[in-house]
């Protein structure tokens, strides 16, 4: 299977229906990405109180992980296409909303129900989608659209924050709020038609009796390839978020340079993490390249704590991309394998959930770590911590071999 980029968005050319999903995606996650930028910087406009602005997407997490479960059961009940729509237009209409009352005073707490609400409406629309591309593609073309849509997913990473700064530096966070709304209006636009569409699944008999919410989780852990691939998104998704929170004090308190400079982490994530999803399609598939995507970011966090200089921290982190930027594609692929049709959206809500936990979990050791032994200390922590983890796993895949 060629990596190449022009076969990749040949599915594009080939599955007209296939291409407007993609599209509508790709503008969903900008609005999103964005508004994790736009979003802070309003309430602080708003409120004045910069505390604030650090549970401005708390609401947001909590109810996406709450509502991942319900989200995922109503993928594989009902129209796909349908609770896409939902969330899309939902979301629109919240922005348009947060926009009115904007200009009328409203209490803090009204602010983070609206974050709130935010976070429910995204939650239906990924496991929506992801039931829904098995509808359009299968075989290899399913598994070059997964890694095509990883591609996209790093380039957003990269483009976002900088539109979204472009915005706030001619106008102001109520005009990037604005933009957000207009793009999930596009997305919305964008798969309306009818002919945006797939024949429907037909049922077998394993699926006749479809199970609860809860089928989604069986299905992860039953499986050891997606069990082991879950621990592997865990510890990174854990160990990603408690960098990302530690990020700005070492650039403070270690490199004595603007937070500013946390930017300059992001676009490199953003850029090697889109390679990262071409690369690791040129390697044969197995163990050994699991490995090696694991290699490479267990390096990146050894080197995070003996990093003297912003450009030796940028450097670190671009390695870290590459790793995660490939496993991604790996996970995602190795999920389209192994689960049916009719259980996708709740697999992929099961797995968002899990996922959304452990970054939590990530975010709140993050204060303490720095309190008690200073970002530097932290930085050097994770990356032992990532080291023994990672043996710990080889030898107990060598074991169960």
């Amino acid at each position: 299977m060629s990596a190449s980029f022009s076969n990749s968005f040949q599915l594009l050319r080939r599955y007209p229906a296939f291409s407007r999903i993609f599209w509508s995606d790709a503008l969903a996650q900008l609005g999103h990405n964005m508004l994790v930028v736009a979003f802070p910087t309003l309430i602080l406009e708003v409120t004045h109180d910069i505390t604030l602005t650090g549970l401005s997407f708390t609401g947001d997490i909590l109810a996406y992980g709450l509502l991942s479960p319900l989200a995922g059961y109503l993928a594989d009940r009902w129209e796909q296409k349908r609770l896409m729509l939902v969330a899309n237009f939902s979301r629109f209409g919240l922005l348009l909303l947060l926009l009115y009352t904007l200009a009328h005073g409203y209490p803090a707490w009204f602010y983070l129900l609206i974050s709130m609400a935010l976070g429910g409406s995204a939650a239906l629309f990924s496991p929506a989608r992801a039931a829904f591309l098995r509808r359009i593609l299968s075989g290899n073309d399913l598994l070059e659209a997964v890694a095509l849509e990883g591609t996209s997913t790093f380039l957003l990473r990269l483009i976002s924050p900088a539109l979204m700064g472009l915005i706030l530096v001619v106008s102001d966070a109520r005009a990037g709020v604005a933009a957000d709304a207009f793009l999930y209006l596009i997305s919305s636009l964008l798969i309306w038609p009818a002919w945006v569409s797939g024949p429907r699944v037909a049922p077998t008999v394993e699926s006749k009796d479809q199970g609860g919410w809860s089928e989604g989780w069986k299905l992860l852990l039953s499986s050891p390839e997606l069990r082991g691939l879950l621990w592997i998104d865990l510890l990174i998704s854990f160990l990603g978020m408690a960098t990302w929170s530690t990020a700005v004090a070492y650039l403070e308190q270690v490199l004595h340079v603007r937070a500013a400079n946390n930017g300059w982490l992001q676009a490199s994530m953003g850029i090697t993490g889109a390679l990262g999803t071409r690369w690791v399609m040129r390697f044969p598939q197995g163990d050994g390249l699991r490995w090696l995507c694991l290699g490479l970011i267990c390096c990146s966090y050894l080197s995070l704590g003996h990093c003297d200089t912003l450009t030796k921290l940028v450097l670190a982190w671009s390695l870290r991309g590459l790793g995660v930027g490939g496993l991604m594609v790996l996970i995602s692929q190795q999920l389209a394998r192994e689960v049916p049709s009719h259980l996708m959206g709740r697999a992929q809500a099961a797995w968002e959930q899990a996922v959304l936990i452990a970054c939590f979990l990530g975010t709140i050791i993050t204060p303490w770590m720095i309190a008690h032994g200073g970002p530097l200390l932290a930085f050097r922590i994770y990356g032992w911590a990532f080291l023994a983890l990672m043996l710990v796993g080889r030898m107990l895949s060598v074991k169960r071999s």
